[in-house]
Order: structure tokens, then sequence, then C-alpha cells
């Protein structure tokens, strides 16, 4: 019994001998096939070998970002490009146009395949699935263990893109310590806690890169307009500004207001058109155009949206430099319950007040002002009392029993972000740093 058990076990041993010399010896004596050849050019086996190396040079390391851990990589697309990426390293992934960055930081392997974390600028991450079983989405975003809930409608079904709100990319902004995502509350949640410090250096080193900017604003400066050194009444503002305001409506049945600060330009907020491709711009003449958003700076708040038009639309004088002080009269225009109401019954509202504060908010100066502010106002000018703008309207408090306490963006600071203009910091604040109407003998000779 033991010699055939013997006998069965140096059998079985010469068969898988005998199984690895047949699979073995013919590949090392084999000869090598010359893919360029036309005979096999189109063979399988040299298509493959073809597409393996197309992948493995798709990245090209270009260099290390400057006081940083990050390496910069190039290639086609990034999420064709992840087999040739280095899976352990931060890094930041240039398109082959040059116009795209993604900074990706981060990645789970499980039995479905690899899930990927991947950030396009401040205020928009994606998830990307190397399995398409696996594509749902997340709910839950931790930031130093506070819990936001994701809105769907700021997250893409196609492309599994989520876009943060103000508040969540303020709470990003400073990041300190750990930054989780899950799919529900009691969930298990994905923890990335070793690229937070790079994350954190990379996107204040780089503010630039928390902005999208369209192409089509290189090399463009606002006009500067001329504007009154008399102060003006409420009535006269109105007059005077009113082929200047825009509505703005949104697919999704919302609206904001919004106003011209170039003949096809219409500054607004962040929080009214981003990640929106619906926008409808209705002018003072009951026009509507389709809007397209050039510029995002979700951090400040504050957005550009462009229209094709033949009409000459007439731009608001926006100030550069900050000039408003305390106890100042303002004026707050814009369309007010435009979603809510009947549509058009509050278009081009007026409201006044004076400037009670003017105030540093989260790292940005906002002009606290008791001139009424309404849902729908969102992106309407704030002018002075000589028909500028001096801010953007941008929230109220929520309290309920806080009444009278409005904020908009201070604008100079905000606008010169975007390269449009350039601060005026000369002393005299009074028009704030634009030109003035000689409307006597002494200012047109001085």
């Amino acid at each position: 019994m033991k010699i055939n058990m013997v006998k069965k076990f140096f059998l079985i041993c010469t068969y898988i001998f005998n199984l690895l010399i047949f699979v073995e010896i013919p590949r090392s004596f084999a000869v090598e096939i010359n893919c360029d050849s036309p005979v096999f050019k189109k063979k399988p086996i040299c298509i493959k070998k073809r597409e393996k190396l197309k992948k493995l040079n798709e990245c090209k390391l270009l260099k290390n970002i400057q006081n940083s851990e990050i390496r910069l990589y190039k290639g086609n697309k990034l999420f064709e490009s992840l087999d040739c990426l280095p899976n352990e390293e931060p890094l930041v992934f240039l398109n082959k146009k040059g116009q795209k960055k993604y900074i990706l930081t981060s990645r789970v392997r499980s039995f479905a395949g690899s899930t990927y974390l991947v950030f396009e600028n401040q205020s928009a991450f994606y998830i990307h699935f190397s399995s398409p079983i696996a594509s749902f989405p997340f709910k839950i975003i931790g930031i130093d263990g506070e819990e936001y809930e994701l809105n769907p409608k700021r997250v893409s079904p196609y492309t599994n893109k989520y876009v943060l709100n103000r508040k969540q990319i303020k709470a990003f902004k400073s990041l300190e310590g750990s930054f989780d995502i899950a799919l529900d509350p009691g969930y298990r949640k994905w923890s990335v806690v070793r690229e937070v410090p790079v994350i954190k250096k990379y996107f204040r080193t780089k503010k630039s890169e928390w902005k999208s900017r369209s192409p089509a604003l290189i090399g463009r400066k606002l006009p500067s307009i001329k504007v009154s050194q008399k102060p003006q009444d409420g009535s006269s503002i109105f007059k005077n500004s009113i082929e200047s305001l825009a509505t703005i409506e949104l697919g999704n049945g919302s609206s904001g207001s919004g106003f011209f600060v170039d003949n096809d330009l219409i500054a607004t907020n962040s929080h009214v058109v981003s990640g929106e491709k619906d926008i409808s711009v209705i002018t003072y003449d009951k026009g509507s155009h389709e809007g397209e958003v050039v510029y995002d700076d979700e951090l400040y708040d504050f957005a550009l949206v462009k229209i094709n038009t033949q009409n000459e639309y007439k731009p608001l004088p926006v100030c550069r430099n900050s000039s408003l002080k305390t106890g100042d009269p303002v004026y707050v225009l814009g369309s007010p319950g435009a979603a809510i109401v009947d549509k058009g019954y509050l278009e081009n509202s007026i409201t006044g007040g004076l400037v009670s504060s003017v105030r540093y908010v989260d790292e940005q100066l906002f002009i606290q002002t008791d001139a009424a502010m309404n849902p729908g106002n969102s992106g309407g000018p704030l002018l002075n009392k000589f028909g500028a703008v001096v801010g953007i309207s941008t929230f109220i408090l929520s309290d309920q029993r806080i009444q009278g306490i409005y904020f908009a963006g201070e604008i100079s600071n905000i606008i010169s972000e975007s390269g449009l203009i350039k601060l005026d910091t000369s002393i005299n604040t009074e028009y704030c740093g634009l030109e003035k109407d000689a409307n006597n003998i002494f200012d047109r000779f001085f």
C-alpha cells in the first residue's frame, strides 16, 4: 500500500515537472515576433503589446511641484491613465491640452476593483470606480469630525462628480486632521488621513486652482465707467441702474439676481449658478439669453456668466477699492422671490439702508447692512450713494430671532481675484477709484 502511494506521488511530480517544461521551454526558445512587420502587425499578440506600451507611456513625469511632495504628471485623460500613475503617492495630473489639473489623493482597493478620490479643485471632487458595478454615490462627507450631507443635485450621476456648497468649502479650506466620506450615516467611512497634509498644503499655496476660469476671459479687462461726484437719491440710482439688472433663472426652478459688468458679462453669486448647465439670463427688456459660467469662485461666492447678444447692455460701474464706512447709505437691487411668486412679480426691486459695519467673516471682507435682502436677491448689486457697485448680495442670517442683518461681499477684492480689474489704493476713496465726471471748471483742469 505504501509502495503504491510512493509511486503515485512520483508519478504526479513527474507529470507536473513535464507540464512545466512543456509550458516554459517553448517560451524560452521562441523567436521574438517583430510587431513592426506587416505580417505580424495586425496579429492579436502585437495589438495587445502595442496597447500595453501605450498605457505605460501614457503618463509622463514633468517635474516636482516646488516646495511640495507632490509630483506633476501629464497624460491624455485622467481616468484612462490610472494604470500608469503611481498608486501610493499624491500627484497632480495635467491633461494633454494643459487645461485641467487634478490632484489624485487616495485609493481604496476592494474585491470589485479600486476606488479613487480625485479633487478637481477646492469645490469639486470625483469618486472614480475602476469597476462599473460599484458606481454607487456617497452621501455623507466628514471634515474634521463635522458631518455634512451631500445634496443629490450636486452629484453628477454620469461622472460621479461631487460639487460642494459654500459651507463645505469653507470647512475644507481650514481642514486640519481628517476628511472622510460614507454612503449613509452608520456606514463604514472611507477615511483620508495620510493625504490631508498634502491636500491642505497644495490648495493653500495654489489658490488659483480653487477657481475655474474660462479662456474667454484671458486678456480681458472691465471698462472704467465715469460716475457723478454728486450723491444721488434712491429714485435716481434705481432709474440709472435698471437697464443693468438681470434675473437668472435655472433649469431646476430656482432663480437669483445679477448685474452687467460689461455688455455681455453678468456678475452673480457662485451658489446661484455653480454646477448648473441650464442657465437663462432675463434682461430688463424681457429678453432671454442662454448663459455660460466663465468664472466660478466658490471661495468668495462669486461668478461671471457670459451671454452671446447683439444688444449693447449697460454695465454698472464697479468700485476699484473698499470705500464704505459705517453709516453710509446703500441700496440693494435685484429680484427677490422671483422663484416663489408669479414670474416677474418682484423683478427689479430696490431696498435702501445704511452700512451697519464692514467686517471680516471667515477671512473675507463683508458689508453688513440693514437694507433688506430676500431669497432671489443673491447675486444682485449693492450700490453706494453715487450709484457704483460696492458689494454683491450674498447671505442673510438664518436665525429667526435676528432681524435686519444682511451681508454683501465687498466687490473690489472679489472681482480683482478674477484678474478683470486692478485694485486702486488711492487715498481718495470717495469714488471707489473710478473716474469721475468733471462738473465744474476746477475739476476739468485739475
